[in-house]
């Protein structure tokens, strides 16, 4: 599987975007303890059609003109990652959760730093 990547800049800081197979499998807002680091080169491929669609997607949001994305996601990682990640596109537009409520979400209540590390 070939990886893609690109940057962009973005209201809640610089993003970095990883695609495979014409879907986002990673979305990580740069300049953390732990940024990410590729088991493979990434191939920087800012013109793909996807990362356009995501830039579009998310420049809407940010200016509060959309509340439903469309993007394909293929989020990469283990069954409670993904459990995880599941949950965090049932919060409704407008909403907050807190890493605990998430974690219960889920079914593992006392998951909360595992929840925290997912997200």
């Amino acid at each position: 599987m070939t990886t893609h990547s690109t940057h962009f800049d973005s209201p809640v800081g610089r993003l970095l975007a990883l695609a495979a197979n014409d879907a986002i499998i990673a979305l990580h807002i740069l300049g953390g303890k732990h940024p990410p680091a590729p088991a493979e080169p990434w191939l920087d491929s800012p013109q793909l059609p996807v990362f356009l669609q995501l830039r579009q997607e998310l420049t809407e949001y940010f200016a509060g003109q959309r509340r439903r994305f469309e993007i394909r996601l293929a989020p990469v990682g283990s069954d409670f990652q993904q459990a995880a990640w599941l949950a965090l596109t049932r919060i409704p537009y407008g909403q907050t959760r807190s890493y605990g409520q998430q974690a219960a979400a889920i079914g593992r209540p006392a998951a909360v730093r595992a929840v925290a590390a997912a997200n």
